[in-house]
């Protein structure tokens, strides 16, 4: 199972839950006080281990009263930490929620300043693997984070890991992406972040200025409105999924958790958005972070994903398409089964993954084919089968074969 690193903020979320937020020098009741584990990492990290992935967080512990709560809170959630240690108060969030749902946030963000390139590169690096997920959230709160940040980005890819990074709010008012945009695989934002990056209200002209500065991949979460991806050529939105909101504190967060798991599952585009839209729309529901459980979200996807088709300027890249997708399968899952059809149309696909069998880029050694067609009544030689043993079966030549059938 590929491993997923949280790298950024975690803190305590204190919430305030009021009719209206506070008034200086006057006193106002409140509906409910409560606490929670909070910053954009940390969340990130409570809801993809909540979805039976190996979570690690990377952040800094620091002292005060709220340390141990924190460190209590991660071990709870079956997050692994990986945290630098600091003499500094821990981070506080002060969170004020209004009765639709919406929230105002004061923070202080202590020792979470500490982190940095270094420490962070030492911490994952050995662990770090091809397939991983290195996750980024809270960077614009981390000034810490800005030296170095670029050849940290490279260095992940460099091992084969997919760097997700979250914008979040921007307090300093910098927005400055474009030195390492091009470094990340998937890039979220909300719209107010968008117009706060590029400048630009209209979303389709923002989103372009974004590929232009080098982005690879953007998610844009749009509240109500659902989520949307686009990778340039292509832009697919989801709605969003119906609930009554209570609070909407981390419902980015979770998002991000979601969509995440729906990419390590190997799901299109529109049903990763369908993923997060998901735990987004669990954790608005309740005023606790309460995220969907891994069984919650498979019978969720199970009764609700799409099936999606993509469409290539070329054969040669519609074959490429095809071909890492079945390689990515079975690198998750090397016992595999697998439908495969004869025919000229795929002939390509299967010429690039004998190709990658020999460079020892797939393993079908576990493996299971299952022919998808064939006639009734041809011979053997006019038969799919025989086509398929030809041009894709037999030219994997490994001791233990791939089963067809």
């Amino acid at each position: 199972m590929p491993k997923v690193f949280s790298v950024g903020d975690a803190n305590i979320d204190l919430f305030s839950f009021t009719e209206s937020g506070p008034v200086y020098g006057e006193e106002h009741k409140i509906k409910k006080f409560d606490c929670a584990l909070g910053g954009n990492a940390a969340n990130f990290a409570a809801a993809i281990a909540g979805l039976g992935q190996k979570a690690h967080l990377v952040s800094v512990q620091g002292t005060g009263p709220f340390s141990g709560f924190i460190k209590n809170e991660i071990e709870r959630r079956g997050i692994k930490p990986l945290m630098e240690k600091s003499v500094a108060q821990s981070g506080v969030s002060n969170i004020f929620v209004s009765e639709c749902g919406e929230r105002a946030i004061l923070s202080d963000k202590g020792c979470l300043a500490e982190l940095d390139c270094r420490a962070v590169a030492k911490k994952i690096g050995p662990m770090l693997g091809n397939g991983d997920i290195v996750f980024f959230g809270g960077y614009f709160h981390l000034t810490g984070m800005r030296n170095g940040f670029e050849s940290l980005l490279r260095a992940i890819r460099k091992k084969g890991a997919k760097v997700f990074f979250d914008a979040c709010y921007d307090e300093h008012e910098k927005w400055n992406v474009k030195k390492f945009i091009r470094h990340t695989d998937v890039f979220f934002l909300n719209l107010i972040e968008l117009e706060k990056i590029t400048g630009i209200k209209n979303s389709k002209r923002a989103i372009k200025r974004l590929f232009e500065m080098g982005a690879n991949r953007i998610v844009l979460k749009m509240g109500g409105e659902g989520a949307m991806y686009s990778c340039g050529a292509k832009t697919v939105k989801m709605p969003a999924v119906e609930c009554t909101p209570i609070n909407a504190t981390g419902a980015g967060d979770f998002f991000n958790a979601g969509y995440a798991y729906g990419f390590l599952k190997g799901f299109s585009p529109r049903n990763c958005l369908l993923c997060g839209n998901f735990a987004a729309a669990k954790r608005i529901s309740d005023r606790e972070y309460a995220g969907p459980s891994k069984k919650e979200m498979d019978d969720f996807i199970a009764k609700n994903n799409l099936a999606e088709h993509e469409i290539f300027k070329s054969y040669g890249a519609m074959s490429k398409r095809a071909s890492n997708i079945v390689a990515r399968q079975l690198r998750k899952k090397p016992d595999s089964v697998i439908s495969i059809a004869a025919g000229k149309t795929p002939l390509g696909l299967y010429r690039l993954l004998v190709r990658a069998f020999r460079k020892k880029q797939a393993d079908f050694s576990g493996a299971t084919f299952i022919e998808l067609d064939e006639y009734i009544g041809c011979g053997y030689r006019d038969s799919f089968a025989f086509s398929l043993r030809k041009n894709f079966i037999s030219n994997l030549r490994i001791l233990s074969r791939p089963r067809a059938f």
